[in-house]
């Protein structure tokens, strides 16, 4: 769920995807090691390509000062 929801707000997938791997490494799950890989993966490049955009880092449609373009 948080791969979708990140496609706004990429740090949501960094986020979750932090978490899942924590979980992973902690309860030696390889399933959740990877759905975390994965969501740090995802969130990285969505940050990035909102960052190429023009937009800000933690993501959202908003300009400077928070008003749609």
């Amino acid at each position: 769920m948080f791969l979708l929801l990140g496609r706004r707000y990429p740090w949501i997938s960094l986020v979750g995807g932090a978490v899942f791997l924590a979980i992973g490494i902690v309860a030696g799950n390889i399933g959740a090691v990877l759905i975390g890989c994965l969501g740090l993966v995802l969130g990285g490049c969505r940050m990035f390509a909102s960052w190429r955009r023009g937009g800000s880092l933690l993501g959202g449609r908003g300009g400077a000062n928070g008003m749609l373009r």
